[in-house]
């Protein structure tokens, strides 16, 4: 019956997949201009530059812009007052909030982990390949934050947060809490309130895996799902992706041990996590657990005795270090030390260990 010439039934259509169908395209054709509303809304609005209606005597004497996830705040510091426009995406948000110095009772300045997205993607993703690559720029991520906190008790129960995730707007930060408490002092001195402050530089001296690390991890990454994908299973027994599994940690040790660490450890979880993909149909009948932390420790410390090799004896005869994998093999199965695979493994290992250390550049600095 068609839509254009003919009445609808009467009274209405029964629920049935015809109409479950409608609905769906309805939902999703909604949810597409709710999307482009928000999105265009929140373009408009970052446009904007918020100038506070400053009282007789009150003069602006820093702003500064932050960033977050679909958020923007632009905070203005004047002799008086700390005023925040804040702007969202979700739901076209806005907000306009100020606070009196005087009302402060402090100003500090915070740099964290955010802990709860952490707890979050753990609960919810599990080990996953995408979800270890958020986990690691969770843990590289910092949350700034310049705070001006009040009495617990009493109003305003304001608190202006001026946060952000960007190392790039860590400067602006820093110039932005000098000012705010060289201004909360001479406000509260004005006031006859009392006032004690220091002003601390803010240095960046967090952990970075480093330019170096996100490559190798994601070479673990491309080789394991070729590996998964062309052969049987993904393992450290076959000719060519072992080697490269083994060789890479090598390879980097000469430029340092954080470069060594943090490949080995991480690449080697990589390659457990493409093994098995949490939701998605693993590559083994079972987890070998005691086999896993076995992999994880015995590459990470053939990355540990390379770098030693490298510092202390030469940079050229870091790839020795690999000899010690015939050894660990042998001492979580004696078996396989007589099998001549094993060490034909380790030749190509200590090949593409020396031609990762030729392909890196040891002149970038460790971070």
């Amino acid at each position: 019956m068609s839509l254009v010439t003919s009445q609808l039934p009467n009274p209405w259509p029964t629920l049935g997949p015809p109409a479950l169908g409608v609905g769906l395209l309805l939902f999703l054709l909604l949810l597409v201009v709710l999307l482009y509303v928000f999105t265009r809304n929140y373009v408009r609005v970052r446009a904007e530059h918020f100038e506070p209606d400053v009282q007789p005597g009150e003069v602006v004497r820093d702003r500064i812009t932050t960033n977050r996830f679909l958020s923007q705040t632009e905070s203005v510091l004047t002799t008086h007052r700390i005023f925040q426009f804040r702007k969202f995406w979700l739901l076209s948000r806005r907000g306009i909030d100020s606070l009196a110095l005087q009302d402060a009772t402090r100003v500090t300045f915070f740099r964290g982990i955010n802990l709860y997205l952490l707890l979050l993607l753990i609960l919810v993703l599990g080990i996953r390949p995408v979800a270890l690559v958020v986990f690691l720029l969770l843990i590289e991520m910092r949350v700034y934050a310049v705070k001006f906190h009040t009495e617990a008790f009493f109003p305003p129960r304001y608190f202006p947060p001026v946060a952000t995730i960007s190392r790039h707007e860590l400067g602006a930060l820093d110039k932005f809490y000098r000012t705010a408490q060289a201004a909360w002092a001479a406000r509260r001195v004005e006031k006859g309130q009392p006032a004690a402050f220091k002003e601390q530089a803010i240095r960046d001296t967090d952990l970075r895996w480093g330019r170096a690390v996100w490559m190798a991890i994601g070479v673990y990454a491309i080789a394991s799902i070729l590996q998964r994908t062309l052969q049987a299973h993904v393992s450290f027994n076959d000719y060519f992706f072992a080697p490269l599994y083994l060789g890479i940690p090598v390879g980097l040790a000469r430029r340092g041990l954080h470069e060594a660490v943090w490949s080995a450890l991480y690449g080697v979880m990589m390659v457990i996590a493409v093994a098995f993909p949490g939701a998605f149909a693993s590559d083994l009948p079972q987890a070998h657990v005691v086999q896993f932390l076995f992999l994880l420790a015995a590459v990470t410390g053939i990355a540990l005795a390379a770098h030693a090799l490298s510092r202390w004896v030469h940079p050229a005869i870091a790839f020795v270090a690999l000899l010690l994998w015939p050894v660990l093999v042998a001492i979580y199965d004696s078996r396989l030390f007589f099998e001549y695979a094993l060490y034909a493994r380790t030749a190509l290992a200590m090949a593409a260990a020396a031609l990762v250390a030729a392909i890196s550049s040891p002149k970038e600095a460790n971070v």
